[in-house]
């Protein structure tokens, strides 16, 4: 996906969004778990 803008973010499904993704265009993905902890960080 040529659009693609640096330092934006993107809304969706993650598997959507990557397979418009250009080969060799992803340096590292950082993920932070736990997932859908229904924690209230506010």
């Amino acid at each position: 996906m040529s659009s693609m803008q640096t330092n934006a973010l993107y809304y969706g499904d993650c598997l959507d969004w990557m397979e418009q993704w250009n080969d060799q265009s992803v340096d590292l993905i950082y993920l932070d778990p736990p997932f859908n902890s229904k924690a209230n960080y506010n």
